[in-house]
């Protein structure tokens, strides 16, 4: 093999590894709820009894907002909707709350309107949770 041969094969190999990276990095945000190129607006304020306090905007799930504060939660299935690892129990605010998903009704969270998923959480201003331990 030429030395031009493998220059060209790094070359390759390191275009892989960026594009490989960059699907990595979109992976991570549509897990957790940010969706690829989202942008955090709002904000909106959820408190989490016994956690604190997490700013979530517009678009982004609760799941979202909690991982990325370092709050921990269950959420086996990563944001998906299809385990109800992630249920909450809305205390206050139920009104400033987008209506539930489908994947909430499939799962069983929307039977009763103050249980929902985290991960299908979307705020549209001041709620209390409280996470199922």
């Amino acid at each position: 093999m030429n030395k031009s041969s493998k220059n060209g094969e790094k070359h390759r190999g390191a275009f892989a590894v960026g594009a490989i990276k960059k699907l990595a990095r979109r992976l991570v945000r549509v897990r957790t709820g940010q969706g690829v190129g989202a942008k955090v607006k709002g904000p909106h304020t959820v408190s989490v009894v016994g956690c604190g306090e997490v700013v979530v905007g517009d678009g982004e799930s609760l799941l979202g907002g909690m991982l990325r504060e370092g709050m921990q939660i269950n959420h086996f299935c990563g944001g998906n909707g299809s385990c109800g690892t992630c249920r909450v129990e809305v205390e206050d605010g139920l009104s400033n709350l987008a209506r539930a998903t489908t994947a909430e009704v499939v799962a069983g969270a929307a039977s009763e309107p103050r249980k929902r998923l985290a991960c299908q959480m979307r705020i549209n201003g001041p709620v209390t949770v409280r996470v199922r331990m």
